[in-house]
């Protein structure tokens, strides 16, 4: 094997890496611009970020979800008078990976308002938000 050979599978091998390791980030800044969060999915779990300028205030971190007490559908039966049995509770179902991002919204709120008391005359409410919608891809029997 020769060295141009050995280079192109060297760059081919690098070029699979950076592509797999790419992410969507969504990003949302606060209405003056002086926060900045971040969310993606990283392996399927979701993850956020905030940085105030340039500091980071949150570091990359995992969100996830823990049900608790989760009845399941087998876990019902009725009796005879209409009434439900309940059978045992499962302990917990871990929702913090195996997630698909199935539609990212953003939307804006700016109003003034006048308190009936207080130091201020007005206070004004003013803010970004991001709404990510998400699917459970991954069969936890969920």
């Amino acid at each position: 094997m020769n060295f141009s050979k050995i280079a192109i599978s060297c760059f081919a091998a690098f070029a699979c890496i950076a592509a797999s390791a790419q992410v969507n980030k969504y990003c949302m800044e606060s209405p003056d611009g002086k926060l900045h969060a971040d969310f993606w999915l990283q392996d399927g779990c979701p993850t956020y970020s905030l940085n105030y300028g340039e500091t980071s205030v949150i570091l990359p971190s995992g969100l996830g979800f823990e049900m608790r007490g989760v009845l399941k559908s087998e876990d019902i039966s009725f009796a005879k008078d209409g009434g439900v049995i309940k059978k045992d509770l499962h302990p917990g179902i871990m929702l913090n990976g195996g997630f698909t991002i199935k539609e990212i919204t953003h939307s804006s709120f700016d109003e003034t308002w006048e308190p009936v008391w207080g130091e201020e005359s007005s206070i004004r409410n003013n803010y970004n938000e991001m709404l990510a919608v998400m699917e459970k891809c991954s069969n936890d029997g969920v």
